[in-house]
């Protein structure tokens, strides 16, 4: 995939396309929620009557993604910014 990226226009364009870049921002949190979610919902929508696994996909996937970005926002960007603001304050005293 990222000797394709390198060599053809198309697809370092298609890949650089903004909801692409926001993917894999919120790839991580993707990983990191998507089976709760898709447990949860595997659990909960047969007792609503939804019991077509082609309709469970299809209400998992944009459930996932909205569960993932509300975790990359309130939970990874935060932390990334502690993380910088740690490490741009410099060395702390050591204790000898």
């Amino acid at each position: 995939m990222v000797v394709v990226a390198i060599a053809d226009g198309f697809t370092r364009r298609a890949l650089s396309a903004t909801p692409m870049v926001f993917l894999g921002k919120v790839s991580y949190s993707l990983y990191l929620t998507h089976a709760m979610v898709i447990g949860a919902l595997v659990a909960l929508l047969p007792r609503l009557g939804i019991v077509d696994p082609l309709a469970i996909a299809a209400v998992s996937l944009p459930a996932s993604m909205l569960v993932s970005v509300v975790f990359w926002r309130i939970i990874e960007v935060p932390s990334m910014n502690l993380s910088r603001s740690l490490a741009s304050s410099g060395p702390r005293d050591v204790v000898r």
